[in-house]
């Protein structure tokens, strides 16, 4: 019978199939997670080699199946999955192993996300293995289809989804031509392209690097030039100049953190690139000398290292906290706020100095002329009184 280890930890991811974290396997199917399988359709004389369950297998007993297929665990990328699932119930390692797609499949309450493998084996002995199958049974892709459409209950509900991915890639063709003899010839080629993704890596590192270097030192000059300029504030175009350094400042931050953020999703992408050629080139390297030493996956920062644990793995542009990047962030949030409370305060200011301008400018109004008043003589003053009091004096006329 065959034996489950439900406490092994595997690889969590969300619903986009990013991973997210790791979880116990009775734990993550329990709480409805999501997580991540492998289905691989090895092929021998241009037939592959399907998987008959045993009659206690726990989901589809009886029913046929890929070749291997199981959990993609913490510590694993999908094609390292692929060559231990192989190497665990066939007793093989492939010459030629290569994806041909995902496809997210409905598991009781979670969501796995199945990537299919086509694996040449050539002539390679199969080992028995009760516990994973009850029989081997080679079938040519027609045959499979046929099959598929006479009686679809014979096959388990994941096969019945992935395998017309498989009928239908380019890539499973050449492997079903592939054998051992190409093998050298196929690790040739995955060479260069390590070197390719190598090259392609060091390429976005860097630019990445000069982005935000433009990014963070024109917003710095933008503001050391606003606040020079508030020498001049009094002057009326300086006042105008003033608050566009400072949005200037806000616009430049805002946009290195666009810049950031695009850069590194290209970054992360190029990363996972790079660990699958890697990962490849080691399983294709193994398989043709037992004595090679693997290609070490590249982990500087923690972000790569906890990727590669299983604790992380977005590929888009979020950032994580605690890392430099993520104090980069924060720096460009600060000078995009430092810009728009001095575009603020420089406005309110340059509104009070213009207005100040305006009254010192304006022009004075002169008071109304008043008519001019010639001051009295001490003798003809003493004459008007003598003609008043000569007046009161005469009687009035009959």
């Amino acid at each position: 019978m065959r034996k489950v280890n439900k406490k092994v930890r595997i690889l969590v991811v969300d619903e986009e199939n990013r991973p997210v974290g790791s979880k116990r396997r009775d734990k993550a199917l329990q709480r409805g997670l999501n997580f991540r399988t492998v289905h691989v359709f090895a092929s021998s004389n241009g037939t592959y080699l399907l998987q008959k369950l045993s009659n206690d297998h726990q989901r589809s007993p009886g029913r046929i199946g890929a070749s291997a297929a199981g959990f993609v665990l913490k510590d694993e990328t999908s094609i390292l999955a692929a060559a231990r699932v192989l190497d665990k119930e066939l007793g093989i390692r492939p010459y030629h192993l290569a994806s041909v797609g995902t496809l997210p499949v409905k598991h009781d309450e979670s969501t796995k996300f199945v990537e299919v493998f086509v694996a040449s084996i050539g002539q390679q002995t199969i080992a028995s293995n009760e516990a994973e199958f009850s029989e081997l049974l080679p079938m040519r892709t027609n045959e499979i289809g046929e099959l598929l459409e006479e009686n679809a209950a014979a096959f388990t509900e994941t096969f019945a989804e992935v395998f017309p991915m498989v009928a239908g890639s380019p890539m499973a063709e050449i492997v079903l031509d592939g054998g051992e003899e190409e093998s050298e010839s196929n690790c040739d080629a995955l060479l260069e392209a390590y070197k390719v993704s190598v090259d392609e890596y060091r390429f976005q590192v860097e630019l990445s690097w000069n982005r935000n270097k433009f990014f963070l030192i024109s917003a710095m000059a933008a503001i050391s030039a606003a606040i020079a300029m508030t020498e001049f504030s009094s002057q009326k175009y300086a006042s105008l100049l003033i608050p566009f350094l400072f949005l200037l400042s806000t616009l430049l931050a805002i946009l290195g953190l666009s810049a950031q953020r695009v850069g590194k999703t290209y970054y992360r992408q190029t990363h996972n690139d790079l660990l699958e050629v890697i990962s490849t080139y080691n399983v294709a390297e193994q398989r043709r000398d037992p004595g090679y030493v693997p290609i070490p996956t590249i982990r500087t920062t923690a972000g790569m290292r906890h990727r590669l644990q299983g604790q992380s793995g977005r590929i888009d542009g979020r950032i994580g906290r605690g890392t430099f990047s993520g104090y980069l962030r924060w720096f460009y949030r600060l000078i995009a706020f430092v810009g728009l409370l001095g575009a603020a305060l420089s406005l309110y200011f340059g509104v009070y100095n213009s207005e100040q301008w305006r009254v010192s400018e304006r022009p004075a109004i002169s008071p109304l002329p008043q008519p001019e008043v010639t001051p009295e003589t001490p003798s003809e003053k003493e004459s008007q009184n003598d003609d008043v009091l000569e007046d009161r004096k005469s009687p009035p006329p009959r």
